[in-house]
Formats: structure tokens, sequence, C-alpha cells
């Protein structure tokens, strides 16, 4: 989720003496962290994304990994740290970087939370408005009371349904979504963050990550078992496949089986390709159908993911 380029950075700062790079710059090999005295240099970490592997002791990882181990803290909090830092802006005109705040959260007032339970309390016309909505597309973990959204009642995003987004604990991200066919735009982001930026956090650790179009079937996709992160729409920034190069799984776009999904597709391969990173996968829902609309009918089991091959997807329509 953290660019290659804050990753590069981070190394290069960290372990850059005594050390020399290899294939063709993108690698960096150093005496093993893991070694005492290691002359010979066993150690190598990728720059674009911060995978790294120890030859004489077998032990591996990715950027999570070696950051938790760098600055000494646990696994959860390099976590919550990286993803935290793939939404902030730093100021490079420091020697200490500065963290600051996303802007526009500041921007969010009137909030009312919606949970799962909402009906059972003091309750708002609005407020049913927007559990009605969730409840409907079964955005809520009716097993447990994990999700929590919010509803906007003044300002800027007023009549609002806000989708959070965290890092950690804290809501780095948010879309609002109209409540009526009067309000538009339909989304509404803030204003002083591109969403073309920024990845919403996801589990490093698991094998496979599936990146759909919009948070309701990102949310959908987890709720039903799966690893997945969105991208607000049918493009891969170039923000974001960097973010998403430093992922050592199987990328999987499960973008929507419409024209916007195909060549959302297709500009991802170029992306891709320019990047140098490894093929990616893809799964759609039916035409005419979504992620949200499978899982509300039960039929979103188990995925069946196939290797992206342009050509052959361009020969199998002119077919």
């Amino acid at each position: 989720m953290i660019s290659s380029t804050f990753i590069k950075e981070y190394i290069l700062g960290k372990l850059g003496k005594n050390s020399r790079l290899a294939s063709g710059g993108s690698e960096l090999v150093i005496p093993s962290l893991f070694l005492e005295n290691d002359w010979k240099m066993h150690m190598s970490i990728n720059l674009d994304t911060g995978m790294f592997q120890c030859f004489k002791t077998k032990k591996k990882g990715n950027f999570v990994h070696l950051f938790a181990y760098l600055e000494n803290i646990s696994f959860k909090k390099s976590f919550d740290e990286l993803s935290y830092r793939s939404f902030i802006h730093e100021d490079k005109g420091t020697e200490k970087e500065e963290i600051k705040a996303v802007p526009a959260l500041d921007q969010l007032s009137g909030l009312e939370e919606i949970r799962i339970n909402y009906p059972k309390g003091k309750t708002t016309d609005l407020g049913m408005r927007a559990w009605g909505y969730l409840f409907q597309r079964k955005l809520f973990n009716e097993k447990e009371d994990t999700e929590s959204y919010y509803v906007c009642h003044e300002g800027k995003y007023e009549g609002r349904t806000i989708f959070p987004f965290y890092a950690g604990n804290k809501m780095v991200f948010f879309q609002g979504r109209s409540m009526s066919v009067e309000q538009y735009p339909k989304y509404l982001n803030p204003t002083e963050v591109k969403a073309s930026d920024i990845i919403v956090p996801f589990d490093l650790d698991r094998p496979s990550l599936y990146v759909t179009e919009g948070p309701t079937d990102m949310i959908s996709l987890r709720l039903a078992g799966y690893n997945s992160t969105c991208t607000f729409g049918s493009v891969v920034s170039h923000a974001q496949a960097d973010m998403l190069k430093s992922y050592y799984g199987r990328i999987i776009m499960a973008y929507d089986s419409d024209d916007a999904g195909d060549v959302g597709l297709e500009r991802f391969e170029r992306l891709r390709l320019k990047k140098r990173m490894e093929e990616f996968w893809t799964v759609s829902p039916p035409r005419g159908e979504d992620w949200n609309s499978l899982w509300l009918s039960g039929k979103l089991e188990t995925l069946s993911p196939i290797r992206y091959d342009f050509e052959e997807r361009v020969l199998r329509e002119l077919a």
C-alpha cells in the first residue's frame, strides 16, 4: 500500500551504508540482519516492493515485516503506521517527517454513527434512511457488530451516508453517498485528497487481493471473507499502482463486466508493464450485476480468477 518511492528512500536511508546494488539497481544486497558479521552479504531487498530474503537463514518477508523489525515494533503497529503513511502529507523540507491529518476530515460535522443495532436506541429520520440503505445491502456483519458508518446532518456532506476508511484506528479517508436522487453528485469525496492517490488499507499478509471499483463491492467481498480494496473508479492510477506493487501476493482485478471495466483492465495491463509489475488475474460478476448484488442473493461463493491475457481477450471478443 505504501508507495515504492517511500520504500526505496526508507531502505536506502536505513541500510544504504555497507551495501551494494544489484539487478540493475532494483535490489540492495546487505549483510544479513539475522546473522552476525555477515561480510558475504547474504541478504537481498527489492527497492520497489520492500520484499527481502536472507539466503543463509531462509528468512523472508514483505516491507511491513522489514519495517517492524527495523523500527522494533509489532507487525500490527507496523501495518497501521504504513497504512496511515499512504494517506498523509509529508513535509520533506524538515529533517524529521511531520505527519499531518487529512484536512478534509475536519469538514465532517454533525455526524451520527450508524451500526447494525442502530434502530434499538434513539433514531433520526436521516439515520433510519441510512441504516435501511446499509441493511438492505447487507453491509453489516450480522454475527459481529464490527462495521461502523455515519450519516451527516450538516455542512458540505449533509444528507449523505459516510463510508469511513481507517488506517489502524484513524479515519484517513471517506466517501459520502447521497440519500436522495435530487442530491448531486451521487458520491462526494474529500476535496483536499484525490481518491486516485489512495488505496483503502488491506491485509498484506494474505495470499490474494481483490481490487474492486467502489467501496460497496469491496465491503461485500470483505464480508464474504475475501481480502479486498478499491480504486474509487475503473482506472488504476500511477500512485495506486505503486502501492499495489508493494503487495507480494496475487493481485486479482475484480472490476465490473462492462465497457468501463474492460478499458480499466487494458489500461492497468499497460501500466503494470511500464512499472515491471507481476502479471495480474481477473474475475468479474456477470453482466448487469455487481459484487453486492451477488452478495445479497447468496451467490458470492468460491471465485475462480483467471490470468489476464489481453491478446486472448481480444481474440475471444472478435470470435
